[in-house]
């Protein structure tokens, strides 16, 4: 398997063997330069990668990458062989127990098979559990081999069940010329480092490494860890990273979280492979400390009889490397920048993520990098704002209207001026995309429109909002089409409501707000809104097929062209007000300014209706009394655009208005309900255009109905 990307199952997205772990199976896989992610459940195990009992795999040059599971969220190494070389697991998620990159599980069947585990030149980063190995659980006489490789920023949360980079539980584990550090047990009061920790017996052996904390679950398991003279131990003043970063424990639906800890910052090759840079006076190149590199002899051309040697074992021609633990050291120019977004509900973001992703820049110039944000809801009155989040302030800054916004990562931008951290040694940026929606409301020749700025994240809720927007410039037209010729500017004002007046009534027109950033205006951020005025005059009534809770309607004896009656309140009899059907091209509409008497609010219940206007509800409940101040209960059934209104209480009656009187009936007889045009209808006057091979056309469309959708 070569070059794929496999993304978003929710179950693993690998499996390499029977789906049955205890049956035994031969296959081997071989997947290079391809990319695992976003796969997995919690009931999962191996959400990445689930390699089954006597299997093997050989991923090379891969990422395995924010994958969820129960258990082995990155991968499962269920009894079998499986390699990674030059490859990353990072920011995988187990749910409920161990092994946050992964598991390393023996023989926990007792069927005699051990699971054999090589990383090589590898990255085991930033990915969390609940239980034994944030990064790797190596278990049941598992098989562990960590050579030249990154076990960096894992964590779990069970004080109990603990080992933030490797628990060991009756297995072995040998490192080798690799970096344990910044691995932690994690709770809400304590951040406690466990690089390499022994849950119960097995052997653990360190060489060649930099590392920070082993230890075990009794003295006696951490007294038996046999660390040699060639490793590192290194304290908090050590350069060994080029850059950490502060990441969050998410939330089980993929939110941040409240639990932050230290995290390596991670930075893609170009097959998509995090590692993590080391810094150019990092403890992790041979000189800058004790450590002292072994050499490492590493073969698995034949998988049948793979060679792992170190030390006096190797070939007395084997070199041992001046760098351990597979990163590269960055060139004195270059710097880590860190994007993180917060998590927004209402978008969905590409470009950065919840995890913090990380890029290389050059401070000389200026490396792209650019977010967007999609609406998961086709909603046209919204569209984003960028806002830059200080956690210990809990402010969100305006810094871009622009969306897809690119950063200026030039070391004179304010942005990378008011993100620079010391204490990483790195630009942290953290943003929160927000809404800016736009609301509107009809008036006489006049529209109220407003907006505001909002997000939905319960994580910064709370957070205050400092407005940095200049200005906004206010547009309307009668197309959905900011850039048409017959959009009109209106203002520019610094409120964010304001009165657009000098309207004609019923015309629809679409209302545009451009932020200006800068006093820059940014036309790629508008969104709009409709709306049509209306005055004390003569409006609009469009037949309607249906009825919606809360809506009102005139209720109308007829849909044909001519004379017909539309049922009025005000008496227990009610009565009538003649109006006139017009249609055109098949659509009823009817003309006139009515009165409150004839309007009928609709009130749905369960599964019945109240229908009322004034203090009148439809009742029928006696043949002189069609009307009440008491509601009753009514169904309402549509045939098309005909409906009957019915009412059920010793015998089955039904609204009846094709008399000279309102009146009961025992047949089911049909009556219409006219809604007042809406907003989404056609305008009075459009813009069209066309294009012909002979050039651009265009011209102004008039005297169309209010009543009919038009398309050009």
């Amino acid at each position: 398997m070569n070059n794929c990307i496999i993304k978003g199952g929710r179950s693993s997205a690998i499996v390499n063997g029977a789906s049955d772990s205890a049956t035994s199976n031969n296959s081997t896989l071989y997947i290079d330069k391809s990319q695992i992610s976003n796969s997995g459940s919690a009931s999962t195990h191996g959400g990445g990668i689930r390699n089954t009992v006597g299997g093997k795999i050989v991923l090379t040059n891969s990422s395995i990458t924010r994958n969820v599971a129960e258990y082995g969220a990155g991968f499962q190494n269920q009894q079998g062989t499986f390699i990674l070389d030059n490859c990353s697991v990072s920011e995988n998620r187990s749910l409920s127990y161990g092994g946050g990159g992964g598991e390393n599980t023996g023989n926990n069947k007792g069927n005699g098979a051990n699971a054999y585990m090589y990383i090589y030149n590898s990255t085991i980063a930033n990915n969390t559990s609940k239980e034994i190995g944030g990064g790797i659980n190596n278990c049941k006489n598992g098989n562990l081999y960590v050579i030249n490789s990154t076990v960096a920023g894992n964590a779990t949360t069970n004080g109990t069940f603990s080992g933030g980079g490797i628990g060991n539980n009756d297995s072995t584990l040998v490192c080798t010329n690799s970096i344990l550090l910044d691995n932690v047990y994690l709770s809400s009061d304590t951040v406690e480092e466990q690089d390499a920790y022994v849950y119960s017996s097995g052997s653990v052996t360190l060489e060649g490494c930099v590392y920070g904390t082993v230890t075990g679950k009794t003295a006696a398991l951490a007294n038996a860890i046999k660390v040699e003279a060639s490793c590192y131990k290194a304290s908090e003043d050590d350069s060994v990273f080029a850059a950490t970063k502060i990441g969050s424990l998410i939330n089980e639906d993929g939110s941040q979280g409240t639990l932050t800890y230290n995290q390596v910052a991670l930075v893609k090759d170009e097959n998509g492979v995090t590692y993590a840079p080391i810094a150019s006076d990092s403890m992790a190149i041979s000189g800058n400390s004790s450590l002292t590199p072994v050499k490492v002899e590493f073969d698995y051309s034949n998988l049948s009889d793979i060679t792992h040697n170190t030390g006096d074992s190797c070939a007395s021609t084997t070199i041992a490397p001046t760098t351990i633990g597979g990163g590269m050291a960055m060139k004195a120019s270059e710097r880590i920048v860190t994007v993180t977004v917060f998590v927004n509900q209402d978008f969905q973001v590409s470009g950065g993520t919840v995890y913090g992703d990380s890029y290389i820049v050059d401070t000389r110039g200026t490396t792209d990098i650019t977010l967007s944000a999609t609406q998961k809801a086709n909603k046209e009155n919204e569209t984003v704002v960028w806002t830059l989040v200080n956690e210990d302030s809990k402010e969100l800054t305006i810094i871009s209207t622009e969306n897809p916004y690119t950063i200026d990562t030039s070391s004179s931008s304010d942005i990378m001026q008011n993100s620079w951290d010391a204490s990483k040694n790195a630009y942290d940026i953290v943003l929160q995309p927000i809404c800016m929606s736009l609301d509107c409301i009809a008036a006489d020749k006049s529209v109220d429109l407003s907006w505001n700025l909002s997000w939905t994240n319960t994580y910064s809720s709370s957070y205050n909002l400092t407005n940095t927007i200049s200005s906004y410039e206010v547009y309307y037209g009668l197309v959905n089409d900011f850039n048409s010729s017959s959009t009109t500017y209106y203002q520019e004002t610094t409120s964010t409501n304001i009165t657009v007046s000098g309207l004609s009534n019923e015309t629809t027109y679409y209302f545009f707000v451009v932020p200006k950033f800068n006093n820059k205006k940014t036309e790629d951020s508008v969104g709009y809104v409709t709306e049509t005025p209306v005055g004390s005059g003569v409006k609009t009534y469009v037949l309607a097929d249906s009825i919606e809770d809360g809506a009102s309607y005139l209720i109308v004896s007829s849909s044909s062209a001519g004379s017909a009656n539309a049922l009025v309140s005000g008496s227990n009899t009610g009565s009538f007000q003649n109006v006139t059907v017009k249609t055109l091209s098949g659509a009823s509409y009817i003309e006139v300014d009515p009165s409150d008497a004839m309007l009928w609010t609709v009130t749905q219940n369960n599964t019945n209706y109240r229908i009322h206007s004034g203090n009148y509800y439809i009742s029928l409940s006696r043949s002189n009394r069609i009307l009440s101040t008491t509601a009753q209960n009514l169904t309402v059934a549509f045939t098309d655009s005909a409906a009957t209104i019915g009412y059920s209480n010793w015998g089955t009656y039904y609204l009846d208005i094709a008399g000279e009187k309102p009146g009961r009936s025992n047949d089911a007889l049909n009556v219409y309900f006219y809604k007042l045009k809406s907003k989404a209808d056609a305008p009075t006057t459009i813009q069209a255009s066309m294009q012909s091979t002979m050039g651009v056309d265009s011209g102004r469309i008039t005297g169309l109905t209010t009543a009919m959708e038009y398309s050009t």
